[in-house]
């Protein structure tokens, strides 16, 4: 089952130094097989450039793929999927430590999916996103947004990571996802 990874804004993610982003070193762990295509605009982030990434990323893969977007990674993949793939098929999409982007959140509309994006989501297979409990980046509160948006996903909250989800507790929700198992 293909798995790819998508990253966070400011990061170039480098299989050959894990280590600078500790999620990816997690997800290689487990992973060794992870896709892990980097942004076109890693570093200055555009709309634009982020759903150019995610069209190359996500287009070519079937419908048994599992997509873990980290950050921008993962709310650009709900609005990659709600604009320009409606009803795209996975098997599975973890969001960790996503931003909203609708006004209640970080009211920067252009970066997130539209209003009302739910049902364009109907072709993924299952949804989880988790969140620290100490992010001090995309505060906790982000995940009751999306709760809201997708009310058939399930939702995680870790007691601690921060934004960068290093903590061990991360780990039995990305085996449980890897191996297509309940979540913990």
């Amino acid at each position: 089952m293909p798995t790819i990874f998508l990253h966070g804004a400011g990061v170039i993610p480098d299989r050959d130094r894990p280590q600078d982003y500790p999620l990816l070193a997690t997800l290689l762990d487990l992973c060794p097989d992870l896709i892990v295509p980097v942004m076109p605009t890693a570093m200055d982030p555009t709309p634009e450039g982020w759903m150019q990434g995610m069209e190359a990323a996500l287009r070519p893969l079937g419908p048994d793929t599992v997509i873990i977007g980290h950050s921008l990674g993962g709310s650009s993949v709900l609005k990659w999927i709600a604009e320009h793939a409606p009803g795209f098929r996975a098997q599975t999409f973890l969001g960790l430590a996503i931003p909203h982007w609708g006004p209640k959140g970080w009211n920067y509309p252009d970066f997130g999916p539209p209003e009302g994006f739910g049902p364009a989501t109907a072709g993924l297979g299952r949804i989880l996103l988790a969140t620290a409990e100490d992010d001090d980046t995309v505060a906790p509160t982000h995940l009751d947004l999306y709760a809201r948006d997708l009310p058939q996903a399930q939702l995680f909250r870790l007691a601690d990571g921060g934004h960068d989800l290093s903590t061990p507790s991360v780990i039995p929700l990305l085996r449980a996802v890897l191996a297509g198992t309940p979540a913990p």
